[in-house]
């Protein structure tokens, strides 16, 4: 008699053995639209920053449980964790920018983070206008693209609730690589992306909101690492 069938998109995987998972975070996508969601608007943006490696965590803890199929899911471990955010100038905002720095140093500390940043567009009224990301989508997209399709057996999860990066994930989709199983994740209460193509969709609530949050304060070290740019002198940058 033949196996049961798993569910949708787990062809060429072993059930018994496990994959590895890419995940790829839209960093200020995902932790502004947690804000929205799950805090008041009283609430500095601050208080809802997400540690890129607890959230990637929480997704592939929370996924077995959800959706068609979940009980023969495939067993993965995560690889690693994408992210990608837009970064302040340090001859703009010195302040973020050295917040930025500090979230850097700290998350890189774990071997699975890969760091993807990109200087902020300024627009000319700045600050009465405020800094946009450009670009980010862009690389993004390639990302995801690259991933599907360069990795055999693995788990490929898109984390965003930017539609804009739709017609990048039905590319992926469409060109993903043999046992390449293409997956989207976000916030309960958050767009899901490319209904059409029945994607395993991972959501996280608000419980998994608290356990994916760096509660770190890093205003403190930028005012630190503020004061030692004020008294360099000119043409040095303080050590890492």
């Amino acid at each position: 008699m033949l196996p049961p069938a798993g569910p949708p998109g787990t062809a060429g995987f072993s059930l018994s053995t496990p994959v590895l998972a890419y995940v790829v975070i839209d960093y200020q996508n995902i932790h502004l639209t947690a804000h929205d969601l799950f805090m008041s608007r009283r609430t500095p943006l601050k208080g809802s920053q997400i540690h890129p490696a607890a959230f990637a965590e929480r997704i592939l803890a929370v996924r077995p449980h959800q959706g068609p199929g979940s009980a023969r899911v495939p067993a993965v471990i995560l690889h690693e964790v994408l992210v990608f955010r837009g970064q302040p100038r340090s001859d703009r905002e010195l302040r973020m920018y050295s917040v930025v720095e500090a979230q850097r140093a700290e998350w890189s500390q774990d071997d699975r983070v890969k760091l993807f940043f990109r200087p902020l567009k300024y627009p000319r009224r700045w600050p009465d206008e405020p800094a946009r990301e450009k670009g980010i989508d862009v690389e993004l997209a390639l990302m995801v693209l690259t991933t599907a399709e360069d990795t055999r057996s693995s788990v490929v999860i898109l984390a965003t609730h930017d539609t804009d990066l739709e017609p990048a994930l039905k590319v992926a989709f469409q060109r993903k690589g043999q046992g390449v199983q293409l997956e989207t994740a976000g916030w309960l209460g958050g767009r899901r992306l490319a209904g059409d193509l029945n994607l395993r969709h991972t959501r996280l609530d608000a419980a998994d909101f608290k356990l994916a949050v760096d509660p770190k304060d890093y205003s403190a070290r930028a005012r630190k690492a503020g004061q030692k740019r004020r008294v360099m002198p000119l043409g040095v940058t303080p050590s890492s």
